[in-house]
C-alpha cells in the first residue's frame, strides 16, 4: 500500500494558536492565561465582543467564560475562523455546527492526550482547513482529511501513556499506515514497542521526502518548527 498524501497550504490563526501550548481548565488560573491572550490580541478581542456579547457582562472576559467555560469558547472561536474561511466575512451570529466533526476527531484519540490540552482540536482544525481549501480547488471531488480508521485507533491504544504533542503522533501514524498499510502497521508497532525510529527505516526516500513536506506545511500552518529542530515525534 502506498496512498499518496498531500496537505494543502493552510494557516490556523494566531487567535487559535495559543491553544498548542498550554493545558486549561475552568480555573481562575486559566481564565486569566485565557484573558491575557485574547487582550493582547486586538482583532479577535474586537470580534469576541461582538459576537459573545450575550455571555459578557460589561465586556468582560471572566463572565464570557464562566458561561461557556474555556472549551465552549475554544469551539466558538475555531467556528467562527472556519465560518471566514468559507464564506470570507464573520458570522453575526455564532453556531457550533460547523466544529462538531472537529470535536468527534478530538474525540476519538481522547486517550492519548491530558486534560486540558487542545493540540489534538488544533490539528483537526487543519484539517477541516485541508478540506475546506480541498472543496474550494474541486467540489465534486474533495478529500477527507477528518477521516481515521478503527485500525489507527487501535494503533494510539497501544500506547500506555498519554502524550504532551498527540498531534505530531498522530500525523506520523496517519503516513504510516498509508504507507505499511493498517495491518503491518499495528504489527510493527507492537513488535517494535512503539519505536518510532525503527518505523521509519522501512520506508522509501519518496515516502520520507512526502512526509517530511507535510510536515512542514503543518509546522508551518501552526508556526511551530520545534519538531524539526529536537525531533520529539
Amino acid at each position: 500500500m502506498n496512498t499518496k498524501i498531500t496537505f494543502p497550504i493552510v494557516y490556523i490563526p494566531d487567535g487559535l494558536t495559543w491553544l498548542l501550548d498550554t493545558h486549561f481548565n475552568n480555573s481562575k488560573k486559566s481564565f486569566n492565561t485565557i484573558s491575557d491572550a485574547i487582550f493582547n490580541n486586538t482583532f479577535i478581542k474586537i470580534q469576541i465582543t461582538k459576537l459573545f456579547k450575550q455571555y459578557m457582562k460589561e465586556s468582560s472576559i471572566d463572565s464570557l467564560l464562566t458561561s461557556l467555560g474555556w472549551k465552549g469558547l475554544r469551539d466558538r472561536l475555531a467556528s467562527m475562523y472556519l465560518y471566514h474561511f468559507e464564506n470570507g466575512a464573520f458570522p453575526n451570529l455564532l453556531s457550533t455546527d460547523n466544529v462538531e466533526d472537529i470535536l468527534d476527531f478530538e474525540n476519538k484519540f481522547s486517550t492519548a492526550f491530558p486534560d486540558g490540552n487542545s493540540r489534538v482540536f488544533v490539528l483537526g482544525m487543519f484539517f477541516k482547513l485541508c478540506e475546506l481549501s480541498s472543496k474550494k480547488d474541486d467540489a465534486d471531488n474533495w478529500k477527507s482529511y477528518l477521516s481515521v480508521s478503527d485500525s489507527l485507533l487501535k494503533v494510539i491504544r497501544l500506547g500506555e501513556q498519554k502524550v504532551v504533542k498527540p498531534d505530531w503522533l498522530i500525523l506520523t501514524l496517519i503516513h504510516l499506515e498509508s504507507y505499511l498499510g493498517a495491518d503491518k502497521l499495528y504489527s510493527l508497532v507492537t513488535e517494535h514497542k512503539g519505536n518510532f525510529y525503527k518505523l521509519l527505516s522501512l520506508l522509501n526516500a519518496e515516502q520520507k521526502e512526502e512526509m517530511v513536506q507535510n510536515f512542514l506545511r503543518y509546522g508551518a500552518s501552526i508556526d511551530e518548527d520545534e519538531i524539526f529542530l529536537f525531533e520529539k515525534v
